[in-house]
Formats: C-alpha cells, sequence, structure tokens
C-alpha cells in the first residue's frame, strides 16, 4: 500500500493572494502543513500539486529550496492534476489536503485513512457530514476510483474539485464518514481572508503551533468568542453554499 499526500496549492487566489507562502507563528503557512503531514503514521509520500503557470514558479522554488517533492499540473483541471500526480508516484491511496488549512491534524488524517482501509472503501473523508472544524478537512481517495474519476468525469465542477465524482455517487461506490462525535463545525480555521489568518495567529499563540482538534475544542469551549473574529468569512461561504473551494 503506497500513500501518497497530495497537497493542493497554487499561488493565485482570488481573496488572499500568495497566501501558501504567507508568514504565519514564524513559518510559511505551507510548511505547517506539510509539517504536520510529516507527523502522520501511515502516509508514504508527501507532494505538493500546483500549477504550470507562472504565477506559481515561486511556490515551485520554495519547495526546491526546502528539499519538497513538487508536481505541476492543469490549473482548472484538479483532477488531471491530481490524476497525474498520483500515477507518477504510483500511489494506491491518496490523501488530499489543501494548502490553506495549517492546523490539519495528523491524527484525524490516519483516522480517516485507517477508515478507508478497514472499511474497504472507496473513499473515506470527515467532512462528509460535516462535524469537524472547518480547516481539519482530510480525504482519502483510492487510486481505481480517482482514475475512473479522470476517465469519465465531464462537470467542470467534477474537474475542479477532485472528489465530487465519487462524492456523488453513492450507489456506485462506498463512502465511508469519519464524525467527531459532536458538531464542532462552527469553528472556521481555514484560511481565506486576512480575518481568518488573524484568528489562526491567535489560536497558535494561545495553544501553541502544534494544537490538534482536542486543543480547539477546548479553546473555543473555553472563549467561544473567538469564532467571531472571522465570522465575515464564514457568513459569506454560507450565503454561496460553497461546498468546496479551489485554492
Amino acid at each position: 500500500m503506497n500513500t501518497v499526500a497530495i497537497v493542493q496549492a497554487r499561488m493565485t487566489s482570488t481573496r488572499l493572494p500568495g497566501k501558501v507562502l504567507k508568514p504565519l507563528a514564524g513559518k510559511v503557512v505551507l510548511e505547517h502543513v506539510l509539517s504536520r503531514l510529516s507527523r502522520c503514521q501511515l502516509i508514504d509520500k508527501i507532494v505538493v500539486a500546483t500549477t504550470t503557470d507562472d504565477d506559481d514558479d515561486t511556490l515551485v522554488d520554495w519547495c526546491g529550496q526546502y528539499g519538497v517533492s513538487c508536481f505541476r499540473g492543469d490549473r482548472d483541471n484538479v483532477l488531471s492534476r491530481f490524476h497525474s500526480c498520483a500515477l507518477q508516484l504510483d500511489a494506491d491511496e491518496i490523501v488530499r489536503v489543501t494548502s490553506d488549512n495549517p492546523l490539519v491534524d495528523s491524527s484525524i488524517v490516519d483516522q480517516t485513512i485507517r477508515l478507508r482501509r478497514t472499511e474497504k472503501a472507496d473513499y473515506a473523508a470527515n467532512n462528509l457530514v460535516k462535524t469537524f472544524p472547518h480547516g481539519l478537512d482530510v480525504e482519502v481517495i483510492t487510486f481505481k476510483a480517482l482514475e475512473e474519476s479522470h476517465l469519465e468525469a465531464v462537470e467542470n465542477y467534477e474537474r475542479e474539485h477532485v472528489t465530487q465524482f465519487v462524492r456523488h455517487r453513492e450507489k456506485r461506490y462506498k463512502l465511508v464518514n469519519l464524525s467527531s462525535g459532536e458538531d464542532w463545525h462552527d469553528i472556521r480555521v481555514t484560511l481565506d481572508e486576512d480575518e481568518d489568518k488573524q484568528l489562526i495567529e491567535l489560536v497558535m499563540r494561545l495553544s501553541g503551533i502544534d494544537v490538534d482538534f482536542i486543543g480547539l475544542q477546548a479553546l473555543f469551549s473555553e472563549f467561544p468568542s473567538l469564532k467571531r473574529i472571522n465570522a465575515r468569512s464564514k457568513n459569506w461561504h454560507a450565503k454561496y453554499n460553497l461546498r468546496e473551494h479551489i485554492i
């Protein structure tokens, strides 16, 4: 079993350009993501999948400087980018993480991988039913399901969002969801706006840069008013009912 974590990243985010390389608590955002994934026990390889656009040369240079594996593919056809990357690395299962989630929890990633394997599922995630904080999202898909998606998906949203082909075919594929046991999804620690960055920086100051899901539960239970910091960003996403976003 060759398990490859593919971190989706690009520099031309609409609302916060260059966010993946913005400084955050002594590192850049992407560095936090990669550092946390490196603690996973069930991941064999980690690669950053970016685009062939000139705008992403800076990101590729950063990866080269820090010895991070990097793959370049189509900007808009992210499904094709993931499939080509997984094919090149001979992946059996792919862990999809986005580079705007600097608080991704390695334990939750491992739990999601283990759930897919135990259930012999085609796809596992912790956001089919959203109970974890937004920003701790993880998806795991078999190469077979990813390749079928690549060969058969025709809708733009299916090619832009990698796993939508599988997620909308529950009769064809076995889908399993990791639940937190309680609803913590009103906590938003993904990075889309300046207010998101302010909240994440404060969370790291209060609970440490290695804060995990348990730490987030404790912090937001004690200080629920922290959610107000990026309420505008959360409300924007709720208004437009965005199921996923391209970064």
